[in-house]
């Protein structure tokens, strides 16, 4: 499985190695990324695809993902997600 590859400089920031931030998603195609993240469901509904399989979204939902993970993320009710990115 491939996708697009999200650096560190480019999710977290050049010289950081925590970054939170409250965003909208819409859709985002399949990636992975030198970094860590943990996303929060704060608003909508949608579905994660991880390593092959659709997991479903809602508020409330937490993922917990590894450099290792590659997935993308498809909205039906514009997803509103806390993400945490971390080295």
């Amino acid at each position: 499985m491939s996708g697009q590859l999200l650096t560190r400089q480019k999710g977290i920031g050049e010289g950081r190695s925590l970054s939170v931030s409250e965003r909208e998603i819409f859709s985002f195609p399949l990636h992975t990324h030198g970094y860590c993240e943990i996303e929060l469901i704060l608003f909508g509904e949608g579905s994660q695809e991880i390593g092959g399989e659709m997991i479903p979204l809602k508020r409330g939902s937490v993922s917990i993902l590894t450099p290792t993970d590659c997935h993308s993320v498809e909205s039906k009710e514009g997803l509103t997600i806390l993400n945490i990115s971390f080295a």
